[in-house]
């Protein structure tokens, strides 16, 4: 119900945005009601939006903005398995970020990007993003992303055999995830963790 209130105000305020011409606005909303359509599940709905956020964004010069729509197009084509799209769309956010933002963002993108590489084997480049991520968690101090940086930290020592490392980055993520209360990273540390296990002939934690 939230959703849907939420999507009738954005496209009302769209429709008096382009009325009046105001590109950032008009950008703004787009990307407003494409993560809205990404939470409803109509991937291709938001994929619309965020590609009209971009030409009014490329339009009037918004080159940060860009970098927020650039890595919102990468997860609305992971959500659709479509990971070469999402990764080209990743680095072009990334290309800005790291010029323009905040390094908890560039982190976010980074662990986006290993998350997408992962998902196509090239378990090397996942791990240069990781890596830099982590690299600028220790420069810069705990993040907001950690969670979420620990969970693909976790899958990356899964898929490279070296589960002990692995766990202690899962142990990490669901740390982190308590001390935030945001425990969205939870269900799939778990998942990984039980998968190292059942590898490892350890059923009774596997099935635990």
């Amino acid at each position: 119900q939230r959703l849907h209130e939420a999507r009738a105000c954005g496209e009302t305020a769209l429709a008096l945005a382009a009325s009046t011409g105001d590109l950032r606005m008009l950008g703004a909303l787009e990307l407003g009601l494409g993560a809205i359509a990404g939470q409803e599940g109509r991937q291709e709905a938001s994929r619309d939006h965020f590609l009209r956020a971009l030409d009014a964004m490329q339009r009037s010069g918004d080159d940060r903005a860009m970098a927020t729509v650039y890595g919102n197009l990468g997860i609305a084509h992971a959500m659709q398995r479509e990971m070469r799209e999402a990764i080209a769309y990743m680095e072009r956010a990334l290309e800005v970020q790291r010029q323009r933002s905040s390094p908890a963002n560039v982190a976010q993108t980074l662990t986006n990007l290993a998350l997408a590489r992962q998902a196509i084997g090239d378990v090397a480049a996942a791990q240069a993003c990781i890596g830099e991520g982590m690299d600028l968690r220790v420069r810069h101090g705990a993040m907001r992303i950690d969670a979420f940086l620990h969970l693909a930290a976790g899958c990356q020592g899964f898929l490279s055999g070296q589960f002990d490392e692995g766990r202690m980055h899962l142990r990490a993520c669901l740390e982190a995830g308590a001390q935030s209360g945001d425990e969205r990273f939870d269900t799939d540390a778990h998942v990984v963790l039980a998968e190292m296990a059942r590898k490892e002939g350890n059923l009774a934690v596997a099935l635990d």
